[in-house]
């Protein structure tokens, strides 16, 4: 009888231990990995004075902080706190801004795939600045 409670009780601690390292692991950044590849046209698509216009690259990774974009940290805040716009942009605007900057995000935030296209009327200008054009400037 005694060694059946000891097996029982062995059973429920390893379940415990099992269930406790899936749950962490569910929760972990591994899954939930924030890697971004960001494609900036200040200019948009028109050329500035005849040259070519400048496409701006780079990378971001967050948790932990990382990639080419120059404003890295910044732009994790803003991921954390409004990450979501990238995924459900709201309402999209009609207006062709011509020779506005637009941006281009693909890659995945937090385990959800991304692929964002904006340009300076949608809402994500005004709350993920420092993903979309990598720089905390005017702010």
């Amino acid at each position: 009888m005694l060694l059946a409670a000891a097996a029982v009780v062995v059973a429920a601690a390893v379940a415990a231990i099992s269930s406790s390292a899936a749950t962490s692991t569910r929760g972990s950044s591994a899954t939930a990995r924030t890697s971004l590849t960001i494609v900036y046209r200040p200019h948009g698509s028109l050329p500035l004075h005849g040259e070519p216009t400048p496409t701006l690259r780079w990378t971001l990774t967050c948790d932990p902080v990382g990639g080419t974009l120059p404003a890295r940290t910044a732009a994790c805040h803003e991921l954390s706190a409004h990450g979501e716009d990238l995924i459900d942009p709201g309402i999209q605007c009609m207006v062709i801004v011509l020779g506005g900057a637009t941006s281009t995000v693909t890659g995945t935030w937090e385990g959800h795939a991304v692929h964002f296209v904006s340009s300076t009327c949608d809402r994500a200008w005004s709350t993920l600045p420092a993903v979309l054009t990598g720089s905390t400037a005017g702010r």
